[in-house]
């Protein structure tokens, strides 16, 4: 699904670098550790440029709409992230190892 970007590489390198320092700033003003947040979706998101870059379209108004800064549960951020992970990434991952364990 999200497998093949339309644009370069430093397309996303630069618009993911942009979007890092804006949420890093953001999610200061909020009380929310931006670093943690941002390593763990990294991780699940396996370094993927294009699925971070994805990910991070959108993220602040997901997160208004998501209610984070209201109730500010770790729980919930860790969920609403999940969800949002799994949304990007789809079959791809499955179809990986399936592909692997052949």
């Amino acid at each position: 699904m999200l497998e093949n970007p339309e644009f370069e590489p430093e397309f996303y390198s630069k618009q993911i670098s942009m979007m890092e320092n804006r949420y890093s700033k953001i999610f200061k003003n909020w009380g929310i550790n931006w670093e943690k947040y941002y390593t763990e979706v990294r991780y699940e998101l396996r370094n993927r440029q294009y699925w971070i870059w994805v990910y991070l379209c959108g993220l602040e108004k997901f997160i208004q709409e998501s209610g984070w800064i209201a109730d500010n549960r770790k729980s919930k951020q860790k969920k609403d992230a999940e969800n949002r992970i799994r949304r990007i990434i789809g079959d791809s991952l499955k179809i990986e190892e399936y592909i692997r364990s052949l």
